[in-house]
């Protein structure tokens, strides 16, 4: 029960449905996502957690490095957002003073969703061109900047074309085995467990899909000592469902192969052993949490893909987020 951890400190309020339906790379989401959360590792963050660096701005050397000074209001990056014709929106939106978090939920109410795509991934793309300056004294230009989010985005939406255009093979025996999408509207959210004696851990591998089976996002991580499989398998469960809730999505279903936990979740006994309190946690989660959304059963050959994070998560660094398509997909 020690990894059943309160995260309701990272609860951040918005339209978070805005972020995800967005038609970008999983890996602006997550962008957009640490921005959000406060995990960005600008100069101020960094000062204010302790690490001793530079408050200037990389990219300017002048004014104090915060996220919205970064992203959005440093002399070279307004220059670029008059470039693809979104400062005069902007700039009437940052006179309402309004943090990064709130000012990018109205932006994207306010852009067409082909602007709101250009817009967030030219963030990632002048956070990319910051850190270059400041780890590899590389100094872009402008439109180095917007050629590399155009080209990405580009790119990503050629591939989705050439997906949806693909004519399908009839399915064999072992496709119909094999992971299905969920009903229009809903995501699917696969999770396993994998357990070492050796290294004397618990991975979990957890994978994120919407209801075209594209990829969304993926973690994994470790815990130990070793455990029961069935609390192991639960704990899981309880780690996808905090996780899934404070990326504020809803409409999910979550689906595992240990039977006996799916049973449990979807049961109204109650258990006080250690396997009970940890179900009777996720029962709580999905209550408190989720309105749409519910647990259901898959068998192992659909779960191949977090079986696989699970596996590889033991012998790599915990927690690990993954915003790339993984191999195993």
């Amino acid at each position: 029960m020690s990894e059943i951890a309160d995260n309701s400190h990272l609860d951040v309020p918005g339209r978070w449905n805005l972020v995800w339906k967005l038609k970008v790379p999983p890996k602006i989401k997550n962008f957009l996502w640490h921005v959000y959360r406060g995990c960005f590792p600008t100069h101020a963050r960094l000062s204010s957690r302790g690490v001793s660096c530079p408050l200037d701005c990389v990219q300017c050397n002048i004014n104090y490095e915060y996220s919205i000074h970064i992203l959005i209001k440093c002399p070279k990056v307004v220059q670029v957002w008059c470039d693809v014709n979104l400062w005069d929106t902007i700039n009437r939106v940052l006179r309402q003073d309004y943090n990064i978090h709130a000012l990018i939920f109205i932006l994207l109410q306010q852009f067409s969703s082909g602007q709101c795509e250009l817009m967030a991934t030219i963030m990632w793309s002048l956070w990319k061109s910051r850190n270059m300056k400041l780890w590899q004294q590389q100094n872009e230009l402008n439109s180095h900047v917007l050629h590399r989010a155009t080209h990405l985005l580009d790119e990503w939406r050629a591939t989705q074309t050439i997906k949806s255009t693909a004519a399908p093979n009839p399915p064999t025996r072992q496709e119909e085995d094999n992971w299905k999408k969920p009903t229009p509207g809903k995501y699917k959210c696969n999770i396993d467990a994998s357990f070492s004696t050796s290294l004397d851990r618990v991975g979990l591998g957890m994978c994120l899909r919407d209801d075209a089976g594209d990829f969304v996002l993926a973690k994994a991580k470790w815990f130990a000592p070793l455990c029961d499989i069935d609390v192991g398998e639960a704990v899981g469960l309880h780690t996808v469902l905090d996780w899934v809730s404070n990326l504020q999505f809803d409409n999910v279903d979550f689906a595992l192969d240990p039977k006996r936990v799916v049973d449990c979740v979807n049961s109204c006994i109650d258990d006080s052993s250690e396997f009970g309190c940890i179900i009777s946690a996720c029962k709580q989660l999905l209550v408190d949490r989720f309105q749409k959304s519910h647990v259901e059963f898959n068998r192992r050959q659909a779960n191949g893909v977090a079986h696989k994070l699970a596996q590889t998560s033991l012998s790599n660094p915990s927690p690990h987020i993954i915003d790339d398509v993984p191999s195993c997909i």
